[in-house]
């Protein structure tokens, strides 16, 4: 079950990556691991990690996630973000 946090506008790390995120998150309705959404990116060319990697996404998902952009659902092994629903 997501995890929803307050929002706390949280500045992002690097708003680019950010928005490679948001492109990624959009692309399907399940939650993905950091290194799924990595990967996505990567396949896309929407962000040059320019020497970062998934640990990079990471931390800007949990931004997101103190935004309220997205929600974190917490597996004991992984966590795995997926995008919040709009607001009815």
């Amino acid at each position: 079950m997501p995890v929803e946090r307050k929002k706390t506008t949280v500045r992002s790390l690097n708003p680019d990556l950010r928005r490679a995120c948001r492109i990624a998150l959009m692309e399907a309705s399940d939650t993905f691991s950091e290194y799924d959404i990595y990967s996505r990116i990567v396949r896309r060319g929407s962000f040059d990690f320019a020497g970062g990697n998934a640990a990079d996404v990471a931390k800007e998902l949990d931004a997101m996630v103190e935004d309220g952009e997205v929600w974190l659902a917490n597996n004991p092994a992984l966590h795995h973000w997926q995008r919040t629903p709009p607001k009815a």
